[in-house]
């Protein structure tokens, strides 16, 4: 379900702007950032119509010129990353956006950290990646103040660059090829045959959600003649038959979303033996997008695509660590196995650096075995 802010109708017709802002994140995200449009909102309303894009001291004031200064590298960012840039950002205002700029401390900051990385229930883990990317959102704000020559800014930017914080660890969790045969079925079993076929293709062709399912984004202006609108949004980066994958030869040429189009995911479908049995045990029509909502007759959204697939991997008996972004690395995991060359499995990930491709390898167990093995060998 998403939610969303709408001012009130006064301000509206006075030409407050903005009149809808979809808000993300869990429920005190969501509440901050709502508390927070309320008060821009009525301050405007009330006659003060504060130029949001004027400094006025306040770590709230620098943040909402990021957001909205036209120069701003806010606005370049991919879709996906800027909705979490906002969630942040949000959370970053609600907890600490009333201070002073030219008043903060290295030890406010760690006092920040520490609190932000507490877990809402005793008895959790720490939330370090939280805390990580809320400390990294402020030194993002402070750098595009440096770049307007904001004095504060600049003091600030000094003091985090001599700053360093624990960073979250990275992911283990590895999914295998029975595990994905099982969420298969279960999709399958559901009346969902298009979300079986995606999990294949990320599995096999370790493609991002993204580059399979595709993403909805809000229209903010001309769209192209045949794209697929809904409730104000219009679909794009999924895979489509006849542009990416040839319905006959089954031969895929897809530009990849991170690389905005520079690079292209090259893969022979029919050498997949996951996709191939998909498209063998529910025959579809190969025109359109690849992958679509057997209820709406759309392609996915991501969020329902991810809860979905959440309760179909503990209806398999996946582990709760088990998500969906894990596809990626459990192919690139399974081909290393297999034999095949990190540098084949960075070309067939569009990796660009092999060091990226390392952090998608989660079995360390096997290779250290192997060393072992191959050093046995050579003591004989």
């Amino acid at each position: 379900m998403a939610w969303y802010w709408t001012c009130p109708k006064p301000a509206k017709t006075a030409g407050y702007t903005p009149t809808v802002v979809r808000l993300q994140g869990d429920w005190t995200e969501i509440n901050a950032k709502a508390a927070i449009l309320n008060a821009e909102c009525l301050e405007w309303l009330g006659g003060s119509r504060r130029d949001r894009l004027a400094y006025d001291g306040t770590l709230r004031s620098l943040i909402s010129i990021y957001e909205r200064h036209p120069a701003s590298p806010f606005h370049a960012v991919a879709h996906e990353t800027r909705k979490t840039y906002s969630r942040d950002l949000a959370q970053l205002d609600g907890t600490v956006g009333a201070r002073r700029v030219g008043s903060i401390t290295g030890a406010d900051i760690r006092r920040w950290h520490l609190e932000w990385s507490t877990p809402s229930e005793e008895g959790q883990p720490p939330m370090t990646r939280k805390a990580h990317g809320l400390v990294t959102m402020l030194r993002i704000v402070t750098s595009f103040g440096v770049e307007l020559d904001n004095e504060d800014a600049i003091r600030l930017s000094v003091i985090l660059s001599k700053m360093r914080f624990k960073q979250p660890q990275p992911r283990e969790a590895c999914i295998t090829r029975e595990q994905v045969d099982a969420v298969r079925a279960e999709f399958r079993r559901r009346g969902f045959a298009s979300a079986a076929l995606a999990t294949a293709i990320q599995y096999e062709c370790v493609l991002r959600q993204k580059d399979v399912i595709g993403e909805w984004i809000e229209l903010d202006g001309e769209v192209r003649d045949g794209a697929i609108i809904d409730h104000g949004r219009y679909w794009t980066t999924g895979l489509v038959w006849g542009k990416h994958i040839n319905p006959k030869t089954l031969l895929m040429d897809k530009p990849t979303s991170k690389s905005r189009g520079r690079m292209k995911a090259r893969h022979d479908l029919s050498l997949c033996p996951m996709v191939v049995e998909e498209l063998t045990l529910t025959p579809r029509d190969r025109i359109g997008p690849v992958v679509v909502n057997e209820t709406t007759g759309k392609p996915w959204k991501r969020d329902n695509f991810r809860r979905m697939w959440r309760s179909v991997a503990k209806a398999a008996g996946l582990p709760k660590g088990i998500w969906n972004m894990d596809l990626r690395a459990g192919g690139i995991t399974e081909g290393l196995e297999a034999g095949a060359d990190i540098t084949m499995l960075g070309k067939a990930a569009t990796h660009t650096q092999i060091q990226t491709t390392q952090r998608y390898v989660r079995d360390t167990l096997s290779k250290s075995r192997a060393v072992a093995q191959l050093r046995a060998k050579n003591a004989r």
